[in-house]
């Protein structure tokens, strides 16, 4: 009995890239418009005016 393993199951190895590579590409846009927002914050003294790690942030 062949039991296969479970990656075996995958055989659009496209979609799955895919899915990662726009995960990856949100999280950049992300960290961008994040640091964007603190260093426009900084300029005013605005509430994102904070060390990094008070945000929530891991």
């Amino acid at each position: 009995m062949n039991i296969p393993a479970p990656f075996d199951v995958v055989e659009d190895w496209g979609s799955l890239n895919r899915r990662k590579q726009r995960a990856e590409r949100e999280q950049r846009a992300y960290q961008r418009r994040l640091l964007r927002l603190r260093s426009r914050d900084r300029k005013w003294g605005g509430p994102l005016d904070r060390p990094l790690g008070q945000l929530g942030e891991k």
